[in-house]
């Protein structure tokens, strides 16, 4: 039994576009495949790169955050981040075997409905929060990944950081008042 998308044959089709060390990289970065007889790869893995070449959460997130930067000056805030998220939606089925995809994408909708749905709001890290714990209960086994506890420490650091840098900025304003 095939499944109707026939997702691989759709990357497959999509990459014959391109020369073969072009596809490889838009293979590496866009759908985590890396196919270590091209050239670029090569030359990637010689230099200790090539988690650089491959999507994680860390460039959607950035890419999806700029989309809605750019959405903002032409449609409400809601509607762009609305707009952001559903453009990548579609791109999470071919790389749906990349963590950090899916996380950034169930952060996105869960932080949507947390502003537009829920009465009681939540804080980021509490968002952050309940996503690790579902992640865990629906697969266990993502505790040993790194792009599991890789992407979560980042994220609850971030948080920290940005906590911390705060109270330092008002107790710098309050002495030099």
């Amino acid at each position: 039994f095939r499944t109707p998308l026939r997702i691989n044959q759709r990357k497959k089709e999509f990459l014959t576009n391109f020369d073969n060390d072009t596809a490889s990289l838009i293979d590496s970065f866009l759908f985590n495949h890396k196919d270590y007889e091209s050239t670029p790869i090569l030359l990637a893995d010689s230099l200790n790169i090539v988690s650089l070449l491959s999507m994680n959460g860390m460039y959607l997130y950035a890419i999806m955050s700029f989309m809605e930067f750019l959405l903002k000056y032409r449609f409400k805030e809601r509607t762009a981040f609305l707009i952001s998220t559903l453009f990548f939606l579609p791109y999470s089925l071919f790389s749906f075997t990349k963590f950090g995809v899916i996380r950034v994408l169930t952060m996105r909708i869960l932080s949507y409905l947390n502003k537009e749905v829920f009465t009681k709001k939540r804080s980021y890290i509490e968002l952050l929060s309940i996503q690790l714990f579902c992640f865990l209960i629906t697969d266990y086994t993502l505790i040993y990944q790194q792009a599991f506890y890789l992407g979560f420490l980042i994220s609850f650091v971030l948080i920290y950081i940005r906590k911390y840098s705060k109270k330092v900025k008002k107790r710098l304003k309050r002495e030099t008042k």
